[in-house]
């Protein structure tokens, strides 16, 4: 390639972006220049913004299955490209965060163990989405990933209970469905699932913990606020498994 060829490109917008990037961004996008780009220098695949996003992080925000097979069909590493700035994932953890299925199933059609690779944190994909179809198909794809901890010792449990948002119902029993074990599962700094659902007012998961594993009630996790997280539950459970219990206590 000419040194002039290299200057122009080389040229990038006070974001960042490269031509392919600025290409990329334009609605519609123009495909034949996106495929010129990319046949004259691949290069520009791996070029981050200022953002920390490469091309495919772009494509895959704009849910553009087109321009994704293009990049994809040029280089199919670029899904496993980890910025070094934020975002700090790769364009197929960023798929699976977004809850893009056919983005996904498309990526791991290409490269099967991509699900497999791990975060900075030590976690997979798992812990990126709570949505369950996602979850359900990971597992499905990848059994395993249900026995990931991360730094801080947690299971995807663990992560789903603290971090997740929005937390539906349906992906939590999925995870203890698959990994009833996990329950048991203590965190770096000693909590389990239960303390942890307790400590955020998670009643619908603090009765699903107690219903697969009733012996959860008696559990001391040697804090002190044992005796109210006791009550808490007691109550919870009388609410959810016989309403007409709770009017007799308080009567009582």
């Amino acid at each position: 390639m000419s040194t002039s060829m290299e200057h122009v490109f080389a040229v990038t917008d006070k974001d960042g972006n490269n031509l392919l990037q600025m290409t990329v961004m334009k609605s519609p996008p123009n495909m034949e220049r996106i495929a010129c780009l990319l046949e004259l220098c691949p290069s520009l695949i791996s070029h981050c913004n200022h953002d920390g996003l490469t091309v495919l992080h772009m494509a895959v925000m704009q849910k553009d299955k087109q321009i994704i097979a293009q990049i994809l069909g040029v280089d199919p590493k670029a899904m496993h490209g980890i910025p070094y700035a934020y975002p700090n994932t790769t364009p197929f953890q960023m798929a699976v965060e977004r809850n893009e299925l056919e983005i996904v199933k498309y990526m791991l059609a290409i490269d099967p163990d991509g699900i497999k690779l791990l975060n900075r944190h030590n976690r997979s994909v798992l812990y990126l989405t709570t949505d369950p179809v996602m979850v359900a198909y990971l597992l499905e794809c990848e059994p395993t990933l249900i026995d990931g901890v991360d730094t801080r010792g947690d299971t995807p449990l663990h992560h789903f209970v603290q971090f997740g948002k929005p937390l539906p119902m349906r992906t939590f029993e999925i995870l203890v469905q698959k990994k009833p074990t996990l329950l048991c599962a203590k965190n770096q700094y000693g909590d389990l699932v239960l303390d942890l659902a307790h400590k955020k007012g998670l009643f619908g998961c603090v009765e699903i913990c107690i219903r697969v594993n009733p012996n959860l009630q008696y559990y001391d996790n040697g804090h002190d606020d044992l005796m109210t997280m006791d009550m808490t539950i007691m109550v919870t459970l009388c609410c959810i498994w016989s309403p007409c219990i709770l009017p007799a206590m308080i009567k009582n």
